[in-house]
């Protein structure tokens, strides 16, 4: 029941936030870049193939899994842990008669739950846009070729899980560090370092054992074979992180 009432109350506190528009503004992004590339009457290549809904599809994905999700990741874990740096609440929030571990997990949980709401609402919006692209290339046949469902919610499941280590590492810095800027530029750093070790450097021994990649890398037919393991391993990094923010956040009201 506590725990209940501990992620109740973190979702109250987004209300006072723009996390909600934030959310919808990242899962539009995408579906906005491909409207504009298809409906000015020279639509994209990619919807000349065989399969030309799947091409459209992971076109679009593409943009998430290398650049959206990670950075939206880090901006909003970000804005969450800032919701009591910036307030200064956490000692009020110690104070209730909750649990640290109790209000951690809440805060992640949330940080899960608008994660998924991103992805959703991407996929919808991918789903609305493709009416217009149809209707105006009816030759390309987009919805009528809607064929792979459970391979799209298999990207998404796959992409997701890849992801979870990213979560943790960029919670564990939001809540590690007061101040905004510290945890921002290191995550932006770290999303902008990953597709220029996924396309330029190409070390392989380092890609599959970097947090900010393997959102990529998932999503790569060559790295195919390796997708469990890294998804494992994503999995693996976000209790790993939890685990040290827990631990060093205890250590400081222990000292305090």
């Amino acid at each position: 029941m506590n725990f209940l009432i501990s992620l109740r109350a973190e979702f109250l506190k987004i209300k006072r936030t723009s996390l909600i528009y934030f959310t919808l503004l990242a899962a539009s992004l995408v579906p906005l870049i491909m409207a504009l590339d298809n409906l000015d009457g020279t639509p994209s290549e990619n919807l000349t193939k065989t399969d030309p809904f799947w091409a459209f599809y992971s076109e679009g994905w593409m943009y998430i899994a290398f650049l959206i999700l990670p950075m939206f990741i880090v901006l909003t874990s970000t804005l969450l842990l800032q919701i009591e740096h910036r307030n200064n609440t956490w000692k009020q929030v110690l104070a209730s008669p909750q649990q640290f571990l109790t209000i951690l997990v809440a805060k992640f949980i949330v940080l899960q739950v608008f994660m998924i709401l991103m992805l959703v609402a991407h996929n919808v919006l991918m789903m609305v846009i493709a009416v217009p692209i149809d209707y105006l290339n009816p030759d390309f046949k987009i919805l009528s070729n809607i064929n792979k469902l459970d391979q799209v919610l298999l990207v998404n499941a796959r992409t997701y899980f890849a992801a979870l280590g990213i979560s943790g590492l960029q919670f564990w810095l939001a809540l590690r560090f007061r101040n905004f800027i510290p945890s921002l530029g290191i995550g932006l750093v770290l999303c902008i370092m990953s597709p220029m070790l996924v396309f330029e450097l190409n070390i392989e021994y380092i890609l599959d054992k970097f947090p900010f990649a393997l959102s990529i890398l998932v999503n790569i037919p060559r790295f195919k074979e390796m997708s469990v393991g890294m998804q494992f391993l994503s999995v693996g990094y976000m209790v790993t992180f939890m685990v040290i923010a827990f631990a060093e956040f205890n250590w400081k009201k222990v000292k305090s």
